[in-house]
């Protein structure tokens, strides 16, 4: 039996609350990552981050629930 590598893939995506722009990527977002470049949220946490809207660039928070 060959064995292979299994990767995770997280993906996060926001509505823009200005313009409703659909699909914003959270995880492009400064606020994200942590300075090792692991995510900055743990299991059963709660963050809350700031995204910038690449349509309108108007800023919103973004509640996150892992």
């Amino acid at each position: 039996m060959k064995k292979v590598q299994g990767n995770w893939s997280v993906s996060i995506y926001a509505d823009c609350p200005y313009c409703d722009e659909w699909g914003i990527d959270v995880c492009d977002e400064n606020d994200f990552w942590n300075e090792g470049g692991g995510y900055n949220l743990k299991l059963g946490e709660c963050k809350v981050i700031e995204a910038t809207c690449p349509e309108c660039k108007e800023q919103f928070e973004v509640d996150l629930v892992w």
